[in-house]
C-alpha cells in the first residue's frame, strides 16, 4: 500500500498500533473504525412497543458473539451495550433523544450468548421513535451491527394502567389483566 498523504499515514499507523497491541484481539472492535478485526454481534429482543412519557419499563436483551474476538465487561477496553430512543438515522452521532448504558456483567467469548435485564427508560415526549439495541467500544468505536425496533411514546398511558389497578381493586380481579384489556382497546 502506497501511503501519500498524512491521513493515510496516520490511519495505517493506527492500525498498526492496534494490531501490536493486541487491542483487536481481546476488544473486538468494528473493522470500520480501527481498520482491524470485524466485531459481529446479534440480538434477541422483543422490547415494549408501547411507552409511556418517561416511563421506565424492564425487558431482557439477548446478545450473540458471532465475532472471532472476545469482549471485555471491564476494564479500560470494556463493551458496553447502549439501549437509545431516536429518529431514522443509525449513526450514533445523530437524532438520539436517549442513550442508556448498560455494562455487560462477564466477558464474553466468540459463539457465546449473554441475556441481560435491562432497566429502559423511554423520552419525555411523545412520539414515534426508533429503539436501538447496540454494543459500543467504550474508547468511541460503535459496532456496526444493531437491533431496531419501533416503538411510541403516547400521553396518557401512565393514567391507563392507574385506572385499570383501581378498577381491578375495585372488582377483584387482577391489575395487570385489566391493564391488558383496557391497552388492548386503545385506538
Amino acid at each position: 500500500m502506497h501511503l501519500r498523504s498524512p491521513a493515510r499515514r496516520t490511519l495505517a499507523a493506527l492500525a498498526a498500533a492496534v494490531l501490536l497491541t493486541g487491542l483487536s484481539q481481546s476488544v473486538g472492535v468494528s473493522s470500520t473504525h480501527f481498520g482491524a478485526v470485524q466485531a459481529q454481534a446479534s440480538y434477541e429482543t422483543e422490547p415494549p412497543t408501547e411507552w409511556g412519557p418517561s416511563e421506565t419499563r424492564t425487558y431482557d436483551v439477548t446478545i450473540v458473539n458471532t465475532s472471532e474476538v472476545g469482549w471485555k465487561a471491564g476494564g479500560a477496553r470494556r463493551v458496553r451495550l447502549s439501549v437509545s430512543f431516536g429518529g431514522q438515522s443509525d449513526d450514533p452521532s445523530v437524532g438520539r433523544i436517549t442513550d442508556q448504558r448498560f455494562n455487560l456483567p462477564q466477558d464474553v467469548e466468540p459463539g457465546e450468548r449473554l441475556t441481560m435485564e435491562v432497566r429502559v427508560t423511554a423520552p419525555s415526549r411523545p412520539a414515534n421513535y426508533l429503539l436501538r439495541h447496540q454494543l459500543v467500544f467504550e474508547r468511541g468505536a460503535w459496532f456496526d451491527d444493531l437491533d431496531r425496533a419501533e416503538v411510541r411514546v403516547v400521553s396518557g398511558w401512565p393514567i391507563v394502567i392507574v385506572l385499570g389497578a383501581i378498577v381491578a381493586a375495585v372488582l377483584g380481579g387482577t391489575g395487570w389483566y385489566v391493564a391488558r384489556s383496557t391497552r388492548r382497546q386503545r385506538p
